[in-house]
This record gives C-alpha cells, sequence and structure tokens, in this order.
C-alpha cells in the first residue's frame, strides 16, 4: 500500500507499507478527517507480496513490493486504513 499527497503539481510520498499505518474493520463517521481520533485502531501486518490471500499479483516483482492488511486477510473484506503526516510547503 502506498499513499500519495499531490499538491500544485508535485507528488509527495507519505507513507508505504509499513505498521506506521493503522486500521479498522469499521468507518465510523468523520474517519477520513484529519482530526479524527484514531487510538484505538488497529496496527496491519506487513506481508510479502507473495503472501495469501493474493500472493503475487503486483506489477512489481522484485520482491520490494508487499501489502499491509488486518490479523485476518482471507476473512476480513473491507478494511479502512489510516497514516498520519507531517507537510511542510
Amino acid at each position: 500500500m502506498q499513499a500519495q499527497l499531490v499538491l500544485a503539481g508535485t507528488t509527495v510520498l507519505v507513507g508505504s507499507s509499513s505498521s506506521s499505518w493503522k486500521y479498522s474493520l469499521t468507518n465510523p463517521t468523520g474517519w477520513a478527517n484529519a482530526e479524527f481520533n484514531d487510538s484505538s485502531w488497529l496496527t496491519p501486518v506487513a506481508n510479502p507480496q507473495t503472501a495469501k490471500p493474493w500472493g503475487n499479483k503486483m506489477p512489481i516483482n522484485d520482491g520490494s513490493a508487499g501489502w499491509i492488511w488486518s490479523t485476518d486477510p482471507e476473512n476480513h473484506d473491507n478494511v479502512y486504513f489510516r497514516i498520519g503526516f507531517m507537510y511542510n510547503s
């Protein structure tokens, strides 16, 4: 997973697959807002690109890519992710 922020034609990488993300199995009101309190959200599991259930379906096949998900990727179909970042213009 990768998040990018695009401002005035400049793309800034703000996060890639790591445990700095947080996740929830529900989507509470306001969860996409910066001021939302996600302190009760969980830490995702970082997986190699070949891990189940998706396997090796990423366009990058050199082993450098990976994905994050909940603790139960085979049974959790809807997972909501957040990552915090600071942007200095």
